[in-house]
């Protein structure tokens, strides 16, 4: 899967690329110019916190002051691929944008992230374009697509990958191409009494913009055909601390759903 980048990596003090085998040096140089990043060798790793290595594998995101092991998107393995295996029409992410049995919803995931939700949505049979404004999160997502894609179970999946700023890509929409729904995902602020943040949300924290999430939902309203829909913890209060049409509440999270009316 190609990304296709309209924002430049503006991190390159912090993090460069590096090539795991020989044959992977290609693959290497090339991500290191689509990011706009160095390209090392294994004698300068001292200089950077963060390493994206390139493995005849995948791609991984090395920081040693977070993990021990990598952060790496893999649809394929774990508890998530038996999630998406399943097919769950009873996911509450599938109540919340509205699925209904044979039915083909087009969702725009402005917030991809690690990909997880948007590539449910898509397991679901919905139409997904996801929005990542990190070039470096793009990228380790595009990788773990690029492999789910392969896989017999996935490769008839309709969902696609943007590296590009979500409020810009919204606002540019022509009216013909808006989506269903759109979805958000805003990162939770962090707890205070929360000593140690999950690996993965430690590594997204370094890489996203920690932007208020409500310029992006004013938008996000005018541009849905359908529905928006907010992931929250259970405790954050609404965005803008607008009330939603109705609320499909999780265990730790809920989805507030807002219901366009044009």
């Amino acid at each position: 899967m190609q990304i296709h980048s309209s924002n430049p990596t503006n991190s390159a003090n912090n993090i460069a690329i590096k090539a795991a085998a020989i044959e992977c040096i290609k693959s290497a140089q090339a991500l290191a110019h689509a990011l706009h990043l160095p390209l090392i060798t294994e004698q300068e790793n001292f200089s950077y916190p963060f390493l994206l290595i390139v493995t005849p594998i995948q791609l991984e995101l090395h920081a040693a002051q977070i993990s021990k092991t990598p952060l790496v998107i893999d649809f394929l393995k774990g508890k998530l691929a038996y999630r998406y295996q399943k097919k769950f029409g009873k996911e509450l992410l599938a109540k919340a944008i509205g699925l209904k049995a044979k039915q083909t919803l087009s969702v725009i995931d402005a917030t991809a992230g690690l990909g997880r939700d948007g590539f449910l949505l898509a397991n679901l049979d919905c139409d997904v374009l996801l929005l990542e404004k990190s070039p470096v999160i793009a990228a380790l997502l595009a990788d773990g697509l690029s492999r789910a894609l392969q896989d017999p179970l996935y490769n008839n999946l309709k969902i696609r990958l943007l590296t590009i700023d979500a409020k810009d890509y919204l606002q540019n929409l022509l009216p013909e191409a808006f989506p269903d729904v759109i979805y958000l995902d805003p990162m939770y602020p962090a707890r205070s009494k929360s000593a140690l943040v999950k690996k993965e949300m430690r590594f997204l924290q370094e890489f996203l913009d920690k932007e208020n999430p409500d310029l992006l939902f004013q938008i996000a309203m005018t541009r849905a055909k359908k529905r928006v829909v907010v992931k929250r913890s259970i405790v954050a209060p609404s965005l803008m601390g607008l009330k939603p049409n109705h609320t499909i509440t999780g265990k730790n999270t809920r989805f507030d759903v807002y219901i366009i009316n044009h």
